[in-house]
């Protein structure tokens, strides 16, 4: 009896430990114009279910949630459409729209720099 309960445990225990697991990744996000922070630019994640939108506050800032599975978002404002890809790790980007590069940064360093892409008007 007893080792029949000891085994239920074990089995309730990894059963919850394994919800417990993060799907999402909680990105911080910058976005620049013209030196200075774009407001208002909504965050799309791309191909994704729900289409979740994000938008950025007064100083350029949002936070997303982006599916582990995912690594695509897309900028919109007035202005082109710009996409961005996502390099993991990272816990914030900080995308510039004046040299067209994002910059990447996990644990306050920078990791990488990329070229971002613009279409249309």
């Amino acid at each position: 009896m007893k080792k029949i309960i000891g085994l239920i445990l074990i089995l309730l225990t990894t059963f919850i430990l394994s919800a417990q697991v993060e799907k999402y990744d909680e990105i911080k996000m910058k976005v620049i114009l013209n030196k200075q922070p774009l407001p208002g630019t909504s965050t799309i994640i791309e191909n994704s279910e729900n289409q979740d939108s994000f938008n950025t506050d007064f100083e350029g800032e949002t936070k997303i949630k982006i599916p582990k599975d995912k690594d695509l978002v897309r900028l919109s404002f007035l202005g082109p459409i710009v996409r961005v890809k996502i390099l993991r790790p990272v816990d914030s980007i900080i995308v510039n729209l004046d040299t067209k590069k994002a910059h990447y940064y996990f644990q306050g360093k920078r990791m990488k720099k990329r070229k971002i892409k613009f279409s249309g008007y």
